[in-house]
């Protein structure tokens, strides 16, 4: 009897040990998750930083290495520095760019992700974005270009006409250029 009672006491704690530790590794696995898809702080304070300077549109990080499989973050910050006491509604557009030669342009859906929607700024205002690219296809290696134009309901103070056309066809102008971001996929 007695060696019945400690086998089944054995067994209660191995489960309960077993369950404790798929609790950790899953919480552990949701934070890593979490992490991956956000900015992190000193990020952040670089693009605040970069704004801080006087810019109106700041991607300090614009180059990523990424492993096959994987996705990366980029942070855009924006500051409306219209000069004006108007609210303006701000925008990204974010396209894939093709260049000479031609990559393997990206097939399967989209590998741009992000919150499209336009958001209102007061004059000084500050916003920082997060674009979230996801190559859909483990077999792209290489550098792919993406182009990020910031688009307003302001008037056009940008240069680039890739630019123009991106943010007319959303029905806004473009603020300042167009911007370019680099992801390598080895």
């Amino acid at each position: 009897m007695e060696l019945q009672v400690n086998t089944l006491v054995v067994l209660i704690l191995s489960i309960v040990i077993f369950g404790g530790g798929i609790a950790i590794f899953y919480k552990a696995f949701a934070k890593g998750q979490e992490q991956v898809y956000y900015l992190d702080q000193a990020s952040q304070q670089q693009i605040e930083n970069a704004l801080d300077d006087g810019s109106l549109v700041a991607i300090p990080i614009n180059s990523k290495t990424i492993e096959r499989g994987g996705h990366a973050t980029f942070g855009v910050g924006v500051t409306n520095e219209d000069g004006t006491s108007a609210s303006h509604v701000f925008s990204l557009v974010v396209t894939y760019s093709t260049r000479d030669p031609l990559p393997i342009a990206p097939t399967g859906g989209t590998w741009i992700k992000f919150d499209g929607n336009a958001i209102p700024l007061q004059n000084g205002q500050k916003k920082v974005f997060q674009l979230y690219i996801v190559p859909k296809d483990a077999n792209q290696k290489g550098t792919h270009i993406f182009n990020v134009a910031v688009c307003y309901d302001g008037e056009d103070s940008g240069t680039s006409s890739l630019g123009h056309s991106l943010c007319a066809a959303k029905g806004l102008n473009l603020y300042e250029n167009l911007h370019k971001v680099y992801l390598s996929v080895t």
